[in-house]
Parts: C-alpha cells; sequence; structure tokens
C-alpha cells in the first residue's frame, strides 16, 4: 500500500480503503465521534460484512490527527504522531502488555507523519475505559496497574530497542513533552488570564497550597529551561526503559463484569513512548487521575511496584526505590513546567471542540489535582535544592 494511500480525515475514510485492510469489503459502515483527545481524534466504526466474513470484527476505533489547529502543531512538535505510528509498526510486538490489536497505521511519510492513520481493535467489545472525571480507578486496579507496568519495564529493562532515535533521541533521556516545557518561562500571567476567562476564578487558589504559587514563579522564571536541563541531566543518568509516557487512566481500559481485583488492564494512546527511568512514568499515572485520598498513598504503591519490577528484571535492582521516589518527584516538577506552559494553549481550544465540556471538567480537576500533590511531596523544597545546585 502505497504510503498516501489513506484517509486523511474520517470524511475520505471509504469502504474500498477498508476492503485493502480486511479482505473485505464492508456492505456498510458508519463512522461516529468517539473522544476528542488532546493530539488526535478517535471514531468508532460500526461495520457490517459480507456473508463468509463472520471472522471480521463488528466495530473498530479509527485514530486521526486531532482537528484543533494549535494542538495538532503541539504534537507535531513533539512527534506524537510519528512516536505512536513507530510505536505500532516496530516496537508494539515486543511490549507483553495488553493493548488494541492495530490493522494498520499508516503516514504520509513526513519526518512528524503529519497525517496518520491508526486502525485498531475497539476494545470497548470486552474491557470497559476509565474516566478521569468521572470513574477513576480504585485501589485494586492500582495494584494490577503496578503489576502490568512492572511486567512492562522489566521485559524491556535496559533493552537494546531503546537505542531507536525515535525513543531516545541522541540516546539520551528525552522528556516526552520537552518542547511544550520550553514555553513555561514567563507564562504564569497567561496561566492567570486563561484561568480567569474559563473559569472565572485564581488559578492559585487552592485550599492549602500554598507553595505552589512560589514554586511556580521559579520554574517559569529566568531559569526555567536551566531547571529543565539540569532535571533532564538527572534523569539521563538512571537505568532506563521502556515508558509509556502517559498512563492517565483515560489511557487504560479494564476488563468488563469482573470485580476490580480480578481486571486486566489494557493500554492506549502510545504518542508519548519514550526511553527513560521510571518515576516520571507514575507521576504522570497518579498525579491527577487518582482519587486525592488514594494517590497519597503513593510511596507504599511505589514500593510494591518496584518489588515486582526486580522480580521481572533483577538488573532493576541498581535502580533502587531511593532513585524511584526522587524520581517520581522530579516528575512533578517537569509535568508542572509542561502545565503552565500549555494551559494557556489548550483552554481556548474547549471552544470548539465536541466535547470541550468535558475538557473542561477534567482540566480543572488536572490543576486542583496537582497543585495538591505538589504540596503533599514538598516540590518547592526540591526546586529551591536544585535551583541552589544551579547556582553552586
Amino acid at each position: 500500500m502505497a504510503a498516501l494511500d489513506f484517509p486523511h480525515t474520517i470524511d475520505t475514510l471509504s469502504a474500498a480503503w477498508l476492503a485493502t485492510v480486511f479482505g473485505a469489503k464492508p456492505t456498510r459502515f458508519a463512522a461516529e465521534f468517539l473522544e476528542g483527545g488532546m493530539l488526535a481524534d478517535a471514531y468508532r466504526l460500526r461495520l457490517e460484512w459480507p456473508r463468509g466474513h463472520s471472522d471480521l470484527p463488528a466495530s473498530a476505533v479509527v485514530k486521526l490527527p486531532t482537528a484543533i489547529e494549535a494542538q495538532r502543531q503541539m504534537a507535531l512538535d513533539n512527534s506524537f504522531y510519528r512516536k505512536e505510528v513507530s510505536f505500532f509498526r516496530d516496537l508494539a510486538a515486543h511490549v507483553p502488555v495488553r493493548m488494541p490489536k492495530v490493522y494498520a497505521a499508516l503516514d504520509d511519510g513526513s519526518s512528524e507523519a503529519e497525517s496518520f492513520v491508526i486502525l485498531m481493535e475497539d476494545l470497548g467489545t470486552d474491557f470497559l475505559p476509565f474516566d478521569q472525571v468521572n470513574d477513576q480507578p480504585a485501589a485494586p486496579h492500582v495494584a494490577t496497574f503496578c503489576d502490568t507496568v512492572a511486567l512492562l519495564h522489566g521485559t524491556l529493562w535496559e533493552s537494546d530497542l531503546l537505542r531507536e532515535d525515535w525513543i531516545s533521541p541522541g540516546g539520551r533521556y528525552v522528556f516526552p513533552v520537552d518542547a511544550i516545557s520550553r514555553q513555561c518561562s514567563g507564562q504564569i500571567e497567561p496561566l492567570r488570564r486563561a484561568w480567569r476567562q474559563y473559569y472565572g476564578s485564581e488559578v492559585f487558589a487552592i485550599a492549602d497550597t500554598p507553595s505552589v504559587e512560589p514554586l511556580t514563579e521559579i520554574i517559569a522564571g529566568p531559569k526555567s529551561e536551566l531547571l529543565l536541563d539540569y532535571i533532564t541531566s538527572l534523569l539521563d543518568a538512571r537505568p532506563k526503559t521502556l515508558l509509556h509516557g502517559d498512563l492517565r487512566c483515560d489511557n487504560l481500559f479494564r476488563t468488563k463484569d469482573v470485580v476490580p481485583e480480578a481486571a486486566e488492564l489494557a493500554i492506549i494512546d502510545w504518542q508519548l513512548v519514550h526511553g527513560g527511568p521510571p518515576g516520571p512514568e507514575f507521576t504522570q499515572a497518579w498525579m491527577h487521575s487518582l482519587p486525592i485520598e488514594l494517590r497519597r498513598r503513593d510511596t507504599d504503591m511505589l514500593r510494591r511496584y518496584h518489588a515486582r519490577l526486580v522480580e521481572v528484571a533483577p538488573a532493576a535492582a541498581a535502580y533502587t526505590v531511593e532513585m524511584l521516589l526522587e524520581d517520581y518527584r522530579l516528575g512533578y516538577l517537569l509535568y508542572w513546567m509542561m502545565n503552565v506552559a500549555l494551559f494557556p494553549q489548550i483552554l481556548p481550544g474547549t471552544d470548539t471542540a465536541p466535547d470541550g465540556e468535558r475538557m473542561l471538567r477534567l482540566y480543572e480537576l488536572v490543576m486542583r489535582s496537582m497543585q495538591i500533590a505538589l504540596e503533599d511531596h514538598n516540590c518547592l523544597d526540591l526546586v529551591q535544592r536544585l535551583s541552589a545546585e544551579l547556582r553552586g
């Protein structure tokens, strides 16, 4: 199939193209909007087939670049589309966790896969998605999550596969949203204005989080990029594995009709896949996806993960629990840099997004949960220490 022979929008998806993928032409298909993510849009296809093709799926999911131009450009600047297409083409077969079966992963051949399509299994047949706003994981799900991620990380611990340039550019750790985080400097006032416009309140008015505003003044100040480079260098010195990069609960599914303790997890959205130490993987996974009281048990949960990781990959014992906990805290600084830069850009996108109301609720939850986590982990003290080390 030639590189350009694929639908670039949902309106250009055709029965003829589906026939090239499945080997049979559907007698009827219909697409319904499923989800507008921050970076891409997803649609569910309902498929009907000629007799004799009962083995073909009755539904599938199509993923395409987001229709919101500013967010599409953000994805291109950070190579998100290139990463996900490359992951499904070249790496998914080596990853020992449940994910959607991919029927086609195609792009236009440009360096950043400006146009792409991923046609994949509809997990909704056997799995239920979590919902970051309305249906967050419970403690048994988090225990299963720790074991699942330990298997992923342990299987690919210090793997030669991490040397691919799209995973570890230049052979080094690169924060997966580095290009966004480098825009953090000077963004406090734009963040304040955007928050007032969309929520009618002050962004730093979260109860019992007095350290967050002075922390933000440091990470968005003149040392912003130096801090980012320093934190990156600290993480680069650690042992590495394959990281998903965006394990918040909106990207997790669990099997239907079973008690939480028995649920299998499946993982979607591999756009931020990269090589690095595990700590920040859990920052993004938990900082705003778990009920606050459950997230506050994160140290114990990380110890469970670490024990399982070492069972899967004994060499990972060199990455101590203390390193894991330190890197988890460093991850909070990195992701806070990202959010400070990101919110003034993404809030206007809710005006035209099909699910803009949910996105606004999600972003409010993210802001509240993350500020509480920054306070809980005394991240102001951490960033002050790092700033002092930079002066030294």
